[in-house]
């Protein structure tokens, strides 16, 4: 049974989303970026920079536990917004 974190994030520029995209390529668990309707995969880079990257975007992570994600939140932590 998979449980969702859900995270607002602020990309800002082209370099922090490229580096969000190389730190979320590493993981095994599934997520997705999402702005009203539409969703993309948060591990495609053409994905990422599709999106107004001046504007929050909501994250979305599927995982067994939270704490499975944590070492992830802790190296995009500086592009976390808030809590959803």
């Amino acid at each position: 049974m998979f449980n969702t974190i859900d995270k607002w994030i602020l990309f800002g520029s082209k370099e922090r989303a490229k580096q969000f995209v190389d730190q979320a390529s590493k993981v095994d668990y599934p997520m997705d970026l999402i702005i009203g309707r539409n969703v993309i995969d948060a591990k495609s880079l053409i994905g990422v920079l599709s999106f107004d990257l001046s504007k929050p975007v909501w994250l979305k992570i599927l995982a067994d536990k939270e704490s499975d994600v944590q070492e992830f939140l802790d190296e995009i932590k500086d592009i976390v917004v808030k809590d959803k």
